[in-house]
């Protein structure tokens, strides 16, 4: 696994991670980092790597402009791959790896984010372990209500190819890629 582009392009990340994880491709980060890049979302951007696993995604978009990640999990050996593959780009300044289980309940989800005291969010990466995507969006709904991913926040969510889920009632679907076995569904605030 690597870096695709940027100031860390070609650069090889570990993901030395719990089985239980699946990180995301090369390839998906490919093209969804192209997607993203059109939008012009990397730019300065502070970016919410929710389920981070191996961090890859919010390094990509250090690598590609974002100011400052917010990296989120729950897994002791994923949490500790998230702060070697900082270390090894020399960007720990720029990460911060907060230890969260996600599946509490969204309200106390948003309080342990806003007690990072980073923010607000302008991109939200979202990566659940797909069998878990149907209890995403009662979070993605309270972090759109709340003061850290106001408009125009942009939310990725990756999900299976092909999988039902309904996308919460606050924000709306602005885009829908598909690469392989998995799709990505953009959402953002309502226009």
């Amino acid at each position: 696994m690597r870096i695709i582009s940027g100031i860390y392009g070609g650069r090889r990340l570990s993901s030395h991670v719990a089985d239980s994880t699946r990180p995301t491709s090369d390839r998906v980060r490919e093209g969804l980092a192209s997607a993203l890049a059109a939008r012009g979302a990397f730019e300065s951007a502070v970016v919410l790597d929710l389920f981070a696993g191996t961090g890859a995604l919010g390094l990509e978009a250090l690598s590609r402009g974002a100011s400052h990640v917010l990296a989120v999990e729950h897994d002791r050996l994923a949490l500790r791959c998230i702060e070697d593959n900082s270390r090894a780009l020399a960007a720990q300044d720029r990460v911060t790896v907060l230890k969260l289980d996600l599946h509490k309940s969204p309200e106390t989800c948003v309080q342990r984010l806003r007690a990072a005291d980073i923010g607000p969010f302008t991109l939200i990466f979202a990566d659940p372990p797909y069998a878990q995507l149907p209890q995403l969006p009662p979070l993605l709904s309270a972090l759109a209500a709340s003061e850290l991913c106001p408009a125009p926040a942009l939310f990725v969510v990756e999900h299976q190819a092909g999988a039902s889920w309904t996308a919460p009632a606050a924000l709306e679907i602005v885009g829908e890629y598909r690469y392989g076995d998995s799709g990505i569904t953009l959402l953002a605030h309502p226009s």
